[in-house]
């Protein structure tokens, strides 16, 4: 599936965060989030389910699912989804995939859904 996104469709500024482990005073080895790099996207809604059973809670909840597509570059090239995040609007949402476009070299596509707070 190819990815063809005009730089007037990318209009949404969006900001990757990178968990990293620092230590604290004390010795402590902490996951923390740190600001890595912020860019221009194209943000649709994501055509991945949008319900999610909580088992704990027997309980169905809709789950807010977005789909990032931005330019391809080096820094955007590094992200994975098991390390990075995206902060949209003031929330945040955790990636699940990433899609490069056939391996083109021109865009890339992250899947995320909302984090529940």
């Amino acid at each position: 599936m190819a990815i063809h996104k005009g730089a007037g469709e990318l209009n949404q500024r969006i900001t990757f965060q990178r968990q990293v482990v620092t230590v604290d005073d004390i010795g402590n080895r902490l996951n923390v989030w740190s600001y890595y790099f912020t860019c221009w996207a194209s943000v649709s809604t994501s055509k991945l389910s949008t319900t999610e059973e909580k088992n704990e809670a027997a309980q169905t909840l809709e789950q807010e699912r977005l789909d990032f597509t931005v330019r391809y570059c080096s820094q955007t090239n590094e992200i994975r989804s098991t390390e990075y995040r995206i902060i949209f609007k003031e929330r945040i949402y955790n990636i699940d995939s990433v899609d490069n476009a056939d391996f083109k070299k021109q865009m890339l596509k992250f899947s995320a859904y909302l984090e529940r707070r």
